[in-house]
């Protein structure tokens, strides 16, 4: 059973508590509809509504709603026989009337000097007249959970009018502080995620070597002189007097232009 499904049930029978006198050992008023369901989903009841409740309870039905069981005939002879496991509470209705008609009544009578019960149904059209009247608990089963609905409006609004201090409380906010408005949260700027953000490339520079010549140039050099080694150890003597040629001619042509 889930935590926080039993700590919402606790806090709507602490409102019926406070303002309708429901406390434990609770009454649950089941009808043929709750049994089928508990049935249908093998839910044992008076173990699973104790621990829902959180306090002890007393499972009971009216004899409106065993001899409503027993008129609907074979389909419904396990609830009719889970009934039967349960006390039965006095209903002072001759003749009998349906389960609807007797829970109404019931609910109503609880409300002035009767015995005041949780009333246990699947039946949405009985659900919605029950919470009509005010202070007048309602519970189900979905699946294999039960459930505690919560307090009908016409239950809390009857609780807000005979409670005069909440009353005049509320009536007092309202007229020194008037209607709070919900200051809406600014939200801050940030500034950009700096694992996001790409670093510059570097451009590439043309390496520099002695007194701002490339190495491209250097290279160049390195070439040339290899040559002259190269063409000096071919020619031997004859490579001077090859090279001293060359230069005269090329003064020459300098010279007459």
């Amino acid at each position: 059973m889930k935590v926080k499904r039993v700590k919402r049930a606790a806090k709507i029978l602490n409102f019926y508590k406070h303002h309708y006198k429901i406390a434990a050992p609770f009454k649950i008023l089941v009808d043929g509809t709750f049994c089928m369901a508990a049935l249908i989903n093998k839910l044992n009841l008076r173990e699973q509504l104790s621990k829902y409740l959180g306090g002890e309870t007393h499972v009971v039905t009216t004899r409106c709603v065993m001899q409503e069981l027993e008129q609907i005939g074979p389909d419904v002879y396990g609830a009719l026989a889970l009934c039967r496991h349960f006390d039965v509470v006095h209903c002072p209705h001759t003749p009998f009337k349906g389960a609807n008609d007797c829970f109404i009544r019931l609910a109503k009578k609880a409300k002035t000097k009767g015995t005041k019960f949780i009333y246990a149904t699947q039946d949405p059209e009985l659900t919605e007249k029950i919470h009509s009247v005010p202070g007048a608990p309602v519970i189900y089963i979905n699946g294999t959970s039960i459930i505690l609905q919560k307090p009908s409006e016409v239950s809390v609004n009857e609780a807000k009018a005979e409670d005069p201090e909440i009353a005049k409380l509320t009536d007092l906010k309202r007229t020194v502080l008037g209607e709070v408005e919900k200051i809406k949260k600014v939200k801050k700027l940030r500034g950009v995620n700096p694992l996001s953000c790409k670093k510059k490339k570097m451009k590439a520079n043309v390496p520099v070597t002695f007194a701002g010549v490339s190495s491209k140039t250097m290279n160049g050099k390195r070439r040339r002189k290899k040559l002259e080694k190269e063409e000096r150890a071919l020619l031997g003597d004859k490579y001077e007097s090859a090279r001293q040629m060359s230069k005269g001619v090329h003064n020459l042509m300098f010279d007459h232009s």
